[in-house]
């Protein structure tokens, strides 16, 4: 194990072209495409099945006229989303209302209802559902830009913008049913002021079959989870928006040398998480060390009063402001030696982000 048991993928994708003369041209493409794999993470078939979805649509618009004076404008909008569920195969409800389970989610949907998972000291492999699961992932993102250009004697100017707004919806909260761990050393871990003899017997299997468990673990209800949901565990919901303006000149210097010359602004805002319930930072105005926290709401309802000197709210949503120099300049050139040798060059400064750390409260800086 793990052993590869089925993969599945169906897409289907349309596309329009339409020209409508002086009016310009219209192209229209949709995207729809839903994958499959399921694979054995532990010794038991069917519980042990890790499986994996994702379910994505895609679709975008874009318009093309030419206008006077040999301008051109493209203009475009579209969609992507894509949602993911690494989940179990379902426990019967039958099955998990006989474990008699308290202080965990309840109405389990069927990717989050796997059984628990159960692990005996030096036995390789495990029983049960696969450990981490579930997961989820829904990104949706909307992006709208436009763009012009035009040829004026040596030169071809460019110019445009592309806006992007997305919500990064993760949740990493997994075995609601719980994890079980079986030793042999429990009994010596509990010889000392042991309240009853049944601490353990020495023997892993043996306390399994008689529920002495060494170690259990799960993810609990918290002051902010919502009960009897559809989507169990921590949500969170983290908001980026982008936005990335840019000019550009193609310069045919020579009929040898062609220069590329352009900037960009690579903006983006800092995210916050749409519930503000779920975003917190270290505070750095607190020399004895502290938290930052984006909801108001904690100093009233008896999670945060204020005063407790280690939690704190301060008056913002997120981190820090972001950075209005993201400045990327851009230089290429082009120089034909020969015939057929061309020698080509360039330099730039680009500027990315990185999303892997909010989507699961590591990023608190």
């Amino acid at each position: 194990f793990p052993t590869r048991r089925s993969s599945d993928l169906d897409q289907q994708t349309y596309r329009l072209d339409q020209n409508f003369g002086r009016l310009g041209s219209v192209f229209f493409r949709y995207t729809k495409a839903d994958y499959l794999l399921d694979t054995a993470s532990s010794t038991s078939i069917p519980a042990g099945l890790n499986i994996f979805t994702e379910n994505s649509t895609s679709w975008e618009i874009s318009h093309t006229i030419s206008l006077p004076h040999s301008w051109v404008n493209n203009f475009r909008f579209g969609y992507l989303g894509a949602k993911v569920v690494q989940g179990d195969s379902p426990a019967p409800t039958s099955d998990v209302n006989a474990l008699g389970l308290t202080g965990v989610f309840t109405n389990l949907p069927d990717y989050a209802r796997g059984y628990p998972g159960i692990a005996l000291q030096n036995l390789s492999g495990g029983a049960g559902s696969p450990g981490n699961n579930p997961t989820t992932s829904d990104i949706p993102m909307w992006e709208f830009a436009d763009s012009i250009s035009t040829v004026k004697g040596k030169h071809t100017f460019s110019m445009g913008f592309d806006y992007r707004s997305w919500v990064q919806k993760r949740d990493l909260s997994t075995n609601f049913l719980g994890s079980y761990t079986f030793n042999n050393t429990t009994i010596s871990n509990n010889s000392a002021g042991c309240a009853t003899p049944y601490c353990g017997t020495g023997n892993a299997v043996a306390d399994y079959l008689l529920g002495y468990y060494g170690v259990a673990s799960t993810f609990q209800p918290g002051p902010f989870s919502v009960q009897n949901s559809s989507t169990p565990g921590n949500l969170n919901q983290f908001v980026f928006k982008y936005i990335g303006p840019y000019f550009q000149d193609d310069w045919k210097a020579t009929p040898k040398l062609t220069l590329n010359m352009g900037i960009r602004w690579d903006f983006r805002t800092i995210p916050y998480e749409q519930s503000n319930n779920k975003m917190f930072w270290v505070d750095t105005a607190n020399p004895l060390g502290g938290l930052c926290f984006a909801n108001q709401k904690l100093l009233t309802n008896g999670i945060a009063p204020a005063g407790n000197g280690f939690y704190r709210y301060c008056g913002r949503n997120n981190p820090r402001d972001p950075s209005y120099l993201p400045f990327a300049p851009r230089f290429g050139l082009a120089y034909r030696l020969a015939e057929k040798t061309v020698v080509r060059g360039g330099y730039g400064i680009f500027f990315d982000s990185s999303e892997t750390r909010e989507i699961d409260d590591s990023d608190r800086k």
